[in-house]
């Protein structure tokens, strides 16, 4: 007999990006060896391409089912005010057209908005995968998720919110509709300790656990010889090397860039008079990270014992390649996760107040928030070196520290699990 019992995944992943696309990975795994007689369908903006990285069941997400987000004249992105009221008006035609379904089950024209929210009104159970994209900075999937989640309580399908970064709401619409969106969700898990919290709570919502952010679990490639042509194909021929990844995103000018790139550069140097013979392996998360640390070496003048990492942004090659280094130094997120899901040390180099939220936060779980930097901070250079020094005089502690942490963090996944499953009674 045919099991027509399935579960819907959402998330911020499609578009190849390393740390995103690990997310997904691990909720996918979960839903697999946890929920057997469910089937796991993956809403996507992208299905091909998801389908063929995590050979799973897919269909369009919300963004191109509802809004079109690939389409030349979207307003998806909300780019200006105009689009935003554009896109507040069509939310409340698409949740219009989801109560005449229920009500009167009209069968609507538009074939891609029939067929997710019929899709939604069958799913036992919609599962957002996490990420950083339900904030004020993330405007339009803020809006998406809020609309998706009010459909799925029309329906009364439950919702659970996993490793989520929440808050930044730019206004009072923002609280208005997170508030009604959120508080409808069964479970929700924080991948931040403190601003997440403080933004649910700022809009009457308690019913939340931190935990992790989910790409802590996600697979990694094993095959020894595999990590080590990687490396060697980079120049990297030594057991020790650092892991250091750098991008402009949040850059808003030429000059802004160049006192990034000077500082950047001191690290640099820091990092050389600290860890003395040890090479520095550049890193990419996505294609642009590549372009913008080309040109970081350009900037550098290609000084010696310093390489590039070029792959396929393969998110398991980049956490093996991670867990070889002796410690990582990154201004993104998931470089984090990868480094203290392998139990390395790691430095955070954030730029902007999106980036000191997700990253200080991911840190503080295990107990090092002091390793976020503020690239902004006036004593950056004094901050950075010390924290150096903290790493090169207390590495083996610090490592069994992320140890134990961890061992807590597979007891709260387990208990999550149970959680999910009571749910689905």
């Amino acid at each position: 007999m045919q099991n027509n019992k399935y579960i819907l995944i959402l998330g911020g992943y499609g578009y190849g990006n390393t740390g995103d696309e690990a997310q997904l990975n691990e909720s996918i795994k979960l839903m697999n060896n946890n929920f057997k007689d469910y089937k796991i369908i993956v809403l996507t903006p992208n299905p091909e391409y998801t389908e063929k990285v995590h050979n799973c069941n897919v269909d369009l997400a919300p963004r191109e089912a509802f809004f079109n987000s690939k389409s030349p004249d979207t307003i998806y992105w909300i780019k200006n005010k105009k689009e935003e009221k554009l896109m507040i008006k069509k939310m409340r035609n698409i949740y219009i057209l989801a109560l005449l379904k229920k009500y009167f089950r009209i069968k609507i024209k538009n074939e891609k908005i029939e067929h997710l929210i019929s899709l939604i009104k069958d799913a036992d159970l919609v599962y957002y995968s996490g990420g950083g994209y339900l904030t004020g900075m993330t405007l339009s999937r803020l809006f998406d998720g809020c609309l998706f989640i009010s459909i799925c309580k029309l329906f009364k399908v439950p919702v659970v919110l996993s490793g989520q970064t929440i808050g930044l709401f730019r206004n009072n619409f923002d609280k208005r509709i997170s508030k009604k969106a959120f508080k409808y969700a069964k479970i929700i898990t924080l991948r931040d300790p403190k601003e997440s919290p403080k933004a649910l709570e700022s809009i009457g919502i308690k019913n939340y656990q931190v935990m992790f952010d989910d790409a802590l679990f996600c697979d990694k490639l094993e095959n020894e010889n595999d990590i080590t042509n990687l490396l060697k194909n980079a120049g990297i021929k030594e057991k020790d090397f650092i892991c250091f990844q750098m991008h402009f995103w949040g850059i808003n000018s030429e000059e802004d860039k160049i006192k990034l790139l000077d500082k950047l550069k001191l690290c640099i140097k820091y990092i050389k008079n600290t860890f003395e013979n040890i090479p520095i392996l550049l890193f990419p998360m996505v294609e642009s990270d590549y372009k913008e640390e080309i040109e970081f070496l350009n900037f550098l003048k290609m000084q010696e014992n310093i390489f590039l990492l070029k792959y396929d942004y393969d998110f398991r090659k980049i956490r093996a390649v991670i867990s070889k280094s002796l410690f990582c130094i990154t201004m993104k997120h998931h470089p984090i996760i990868f480094a203290i899901g392998e139990k390395k040390p790691v430095i955070s180099l954030a730029y902007s107040k999106y980036y000191n939220h997700k990253n200080e936060g991911a840190l503080k779980i295990f107990g090092l928030e002091k390793y976020n930097i503020n690239i902004e901070d006036k004593d950056f250079e004094n901050i950075f070196t010390q924290r150096l020094n903290s790493i090169n005089e207390n590495y083996n502690f610090i490592t069994k520290e992320l140890d134990d942490i961890f061992k807590i963090q597979v007891k709260k996944k387990d208990d999550f699990i149970v959680k999910v499953k009571e749910l689905l009674k």
